[in-house]
């Protein structure tokens, strides 16, 4: 029997009996996914879902099956497979690692030119998407700021404290002053959850995770979560590939202060988590934060990791895929580590050698 026509099974446990080996493995940043071998050799990705999502499934099934047929990286969803409680996304299998592993770190940080290109690879892969056509009655009925407000109402809902619902009521006036400036755009499908660890490499490329939440949405907000899921400033390279190939040229200034907002909504998020999990520590250090930040939304300046867009930059992607462009590029990360560590040798040299010169002064 061909895996595919397996599509209702009494439970999960029933359906892992199908296959050879089953390996739990933590793809992603939403739950658990199965690792699965099937008796014809081939391997597959389980992503169990469960019952409260019954309702929507099919729907989250047949976009992600669009998605791919849009030419969005993304493993091939096969069929959807139904439990008695519950069920199970299966998709084909991608041979990768995550971005955020030891392995794709040594990759972003050794190469600029490599990194850019990335960035370049992530614009297009979210792009294909957020270009799909919205359902005329879906659009009609959802706007780009709907989620926000949704947030915000939790978050004032489960939490307590007088502080934080300040911070919330000043963000949320702020965002009814400007709704027409910072919202009048067009909705489109987002993947709700675009970053760092739903991103994966495989053999250079990027390909993305946790596809199973596609919803109408603003599309930006994908953009800047890759941003705030990853703090370094060692991505700069990245961040502009992102931003240079979603826009092909500068964005406009609104981004800027839509990337604030969405900053501090992630803020947000993160006092919300650590509140419900009784993090006082870490609470009153993002609380601290939160309350400087609301009082400086309206900032409309590039960070200052971002280089002004220049069509030169096009040929980074291009000699990024040459092996001289790379090795080139590789030797010279390779001269500027030399000299760091030259760099880091005297000066610590120097420390030792002053304390041994005075003495021998002394002595004299």
């Amino acid at each position: 029997m061909r895996i595919e026509e397996i599509c209702q099974c009494e439970s999960l446990d029933k359906y892992l009996e199908f296959f050879i080996s089953h390996t739990p493995i933590y793809l992603g940043s939403h739950g658990t996914t199965f690792g699965l071998l099937y008796k014809d050799g081939q391997k597959y990705f389980l992503k169990p879902y469960p019952p409260r999502r019954e309702s929507k499934i099919e729907d989250q099934f047949k976009l992600m099956q669009d998605a791919y047929k849009a030419g969005m990286p993304i493993a091939q969803p096969i069929t959807l497979v139904k439990f008695a409680k519950g069920g199970g996304i299966l998709s084909s299998w991608i041979e990768g690692i995550s971005l955020e592993s030891k392995e794709a770190k040594k990759l972003l940080f050794v190469s600029p030119s490599y990194q850019y290109r990335l960035g370049y690879d992530c614009a297009a892969a979210i792009k294909k998407l957020h270009l799909m056509p919205v359902n005329c009655d879906i659009a009609a009925s959802n706007k780009v700021s709907d989620s926000i407000y949704y947030r915000l109402d939790k978050y004032k809902k489960h939490t307590s404290c007088k502080q934080f619902h300040h911070c919330i009521d000043k963000f949320q006036r702020y965002i009814e002053r400007n709704n027409e400036a910072f919202f009048n755009r067009q909705i489109s499908y987002v993947h709700r959850d675009y970053r760092y660890q739903n991103l994966m490499l495989c053999n250079g490329e990027i390909m993305c995770v946790d596809t199973d939440i596609i919803e109408p949405g603003d599309p930006w907000a994908d953009l800047v979560f890759l941003f705030v899921s990853v703090t370094s400033t060692k991505l700069s390279y990245l961040y502009n590939g992102l931003v240079h190939h979603y826009f092909g040229e500068d964005p406009p200034k609104t981004f800027w202060q839509v990337m604030t907002l969405y900053h501090v909504l992630w803020d947000m998020h993160l006092y919300y988590a650590s509140a419900k999990a009784d993090n006082l520590k870490d609470s009153k250090k993002i609380l601290a934060k939160l309350m400087v930040s609301v009082d400086k939304l309206q900032t409309d300046t590039p960070p200052p990791w971002y280089i002004s867009y220049n069509k030169a930059f096009d040929t980074v992607v291009q000699t990024s895929n040459q092996s001289f462009g790379f090795i080139f590029d590789m030797a010279s990360c390779k001269l500027l580590w030399v000299l760091t560590l030259l760099k880091h040798f005297f000066r610590i040299t120097k420390k030792i050698a002053s304390p041994l010169l005075a003495i021998r002064r002394l002595l004299k």
